[in-house]
């Protein structure tokens, strides 16, 4: 029994000195590791993502998507995903992001233009 509690403890050390191991690959370029999440204006972030600017640093950060809470006053924290909008749910003046409400239609359904 003792011996298989230290096997399992010399297995579970050897897993966890390896995980420490840092990937050559990832710090080829340190600088662009780094700077991947670091942005200056919105354009510098992927799609679906924003930059947050506060006293210390400006880093992407995800938009909301569909049913999350938004703030129609917000710069990017809880800006809502492009296509959705930040409108008032109706339980105390909480905001949710929502799809747009399509305007209804400006003519009558009808055959169209068909001459005989």
């Amino acid at each position: 029994m003792k011996f298989a509690l230290v096997l399992g403890l010399c297995l579970a050390f050897a897993f966890v000195v390896e995980s420490f191991e840092e990937d050559e690959e990832f710090l080829e370029d340190e600088y662009k590791n780094d700077k991947r999440f670091l942005c200056n204006t919105d354009g510098e972030c992927g799609n679906g993502k924003c930059c947050l600017k506060n006293s210390f640093f400006h880093m992407c950060w995800a938009k909301r998507g569909e049913g999350w809470r938004c703030d129609p006053k917000s710069d990017c924290y809880r800006r809502c995903q492009d296509g959705l909008e930040c409108r008032k749910n109706g339980r105390r003046s909480r905001y949710k992001c929502f799809r747009p409400i399509a305007p209804p239609p400006t003519e009558v359904p009808g055959s169209g233009d068909f001459n005989l």
